[in-house]
């Protein structure tokens, strides 16, 4: 592949994406609506094939989503439990938030807005998830991508991603995707942008991996490659890189591994520029490998024949230190630990860093919906550190009810790099609660709804009527953050009624409640 050709990809990826959000037209907008949520709503719909739900701006739709071949439309903020996704299609611009796993069916999910997953993402057959340049994507659990997967914004993934084999696969980034474990190609994986693995990072026999021109990859594990890969970008590997036998790895840019580097299959490179792998182990180079071809090595220290174990072919243009040292910048500092937590009213935000490299300082943020931040507080990094360092700060009036917190770290030139935030859901003063009650009026059934700061058990929900008198006693457990039951009011005679908990930890105040059978 000529120079020329490498530096024509980002303006080729660039016609292909306007032809994709051409193509895309016709989700621009919320039209043809068949139920329009157009009040914070609770409702449980089912949308069937032609049919679409539509969530209208400013709105809070909190129920049911039975998705049976419809169209879902939301403009608003979407906070559902789950989302029963049989097959049909989503585009979301506004806010939408799972709060358990999601598993996309027969369908597409169009995110133009903020999607959280609190819990695994599974893209399943004949599915697709396209997240939009416009797009932020949050995945709690982890993401497996068993069909089609493209992401164009900013996408983070608390666990590991993977991407199955399929008729049809495609596995595209474009933007950026930060994953807190490891990744694992079983099908074709495509980069033109940035690609952060927290932990290992293997190509398998069925994958592939092309890291474009212009692309970055880094890897806080280990690389391995039993494939095939293909960097013509930059690659950074804070572990060991084995290229295992039969496989093959060309490099037409830069490769830089702070572990150790074991070749037993084949390296490729082209003739236009160094392609050098830089390697800062002890053990420079294992090669049992069938050729390496056009490639430059260079470590620490080298042995006096170059190779540690040589029992390969050298081909031709295989040099040794002939190129200055890669380009690829190191992981400014390696997390281990993100966490917030809510106690007496008040919210602890800890993190610990393994290492850090011309760390600057950090900055955690808060927000209520995961898209618009505000600063809570900068703390001073360490500036270089091989030591766990732990940091904390104090938010003594955080916001009401659930709440995200991001870390942003920023070295000494300015560079920033964000991480996956996490959420929190927390009251002002510890032992306080939010109630609500829905539908209101009701005939049979009420649904309770309350947002606690505290864990209790055994905490009786009371039913009065208007002389104060007990109707009905339920006792439930709360857990800190969103709780829901349901009561049956469907003996209950015609008039008005009121809810209330008082116990030890839990106050609120008398929630009134009209029961009308008419």
């Amino acid at each position: 592949m000529s120079v020329l050709h490498r530096k024509a990809l980002p303006v080729l990826a660039l016609l292909v994406l306007l032809v994709s959000y051409a193509g895309n037209s016709a989700y621009s907008q919320c039209s043809s609506c068949t139920y329009t949520v157009s009040t914070n709503s609770s409702n449980t719909y089912t949308v069937n094939a032609g049919q679409t739900l539509c969530i209208n701006s400013g709105i809070t739709y909190t129920g049911q989503i039975n998705l049976n071949g419809g169209t879902v439309c939301n403009q608003g903020t979407v906070d559902v439990a789950s989302i029963n996704y049989n097959s049909g299609t989503v585009n979301n611009y506004g806010s939408f938030r799972v709060r358990s796993q999601l598993n996309v069916n027969n369908g597409n999910f169009y995110n133009y807005g903020t999607l959280r997953v609190e819990g695994a993402l599974n893209i399943n057959a004949l599915s697709s998830l396209y997240n939009y340049s416009s797009g932020t994507l949050q995945v709690t659990g982890n993401l497996n991508n068993n069909y089609r997967f493209v992401n164009d914004g900013q996408a983070s993934v608390g666990g590991n991603y993977q991407a199955n084999s399929g008729a049809g696969t495609q596995n595209i980034n474009r933007g950026k995707l930060t994953v807190t474990g490891g990744i694992e190609l079983n099908s074709a994986f495509q980069n033109s942008g940035q690609v952060s693995a927290g932990g290992n990072f293997a190509v398998n026999n069925g994958g592939s991996l092309d890291n474009q021109f212009g692309a970055k990859i880094q890897v806080k594990g280990n690389y391995t490659n039993n494939s095939t890969s293909v960097n013509n970008g930059k690659i950074y590997v804070e572990g060991n890189l084995v290229n295992n036998g039969g496989s093959v790895f060309t490099n037409n840019e830069d490769v830089e591994i702070l572990g150790n580097f074991t070749n037993n299959g084949t390296l490729n490179g082209d003739t236009n520029g160094c392609n050098i792998f830089t390697v800062g182990g002890s053990q420079v180079i294992q090669n049992g490998g069938a050729s390496t071809n056009n490639v430059d090595f260079c470590a620490q220290s080298f042995p006096s024949g170059n190779y540690s174990t040589n029992y390969g072919f050298v081909g031709s243009g295989t040099t040794y230190c002939n190129c200055s040292r890669s380009g690829v910048s190191p992981l400014p500092i390696t997390l281990t630990a993100f966490k917030a937590t809510c106690e007496g009213g008040t919210v602890e935000v800890s993190w610990t860093t393994a290492s850090e490299i011309n760390n600057a300082f950090f900055t955690v943020s808060r927000s209520t919906d995961a898209a618009n931040w505000e600063p809570v507080e900068v703390v001073a990094g360490a500036g270089n550190s091989n030591a766990t360092l732990t940091y904390r700060i104090t938010d003594s009036r955080p916001l009401e009810g659930v709440s995200y917190y991001r870390l942003q770290q920023t070295d000494y030139d300015g560079t920033a790099e964000s991480f996956a935030p996490v959420s929190v859901s927390c009251q002002a003063a510890a032992g306080t609660a939010t109630l609500s009650v829905y539908p209101n009026p009701t005939t049979d059934i009420v649904r309770v709804a309350l947002t606690s700061s505290v864990n209790e058990s055994e905490v009786p929900v009371v039913l009065s009527d208007m002389n104060g008198r007990a109707q009905s006693i339920r006792n439930f457990n709360i857990n800190s953050g969103q709780n829901e039951w349901t009561l049956d009011c469907s003996t209950l005679k015609n008039g008005i009624y009121t809810i209330s908990i008082q116990s030890k930890l839990t106050r609120t105040s008398p929630i009134k409640l009209v029961v009308n059978h008419d």
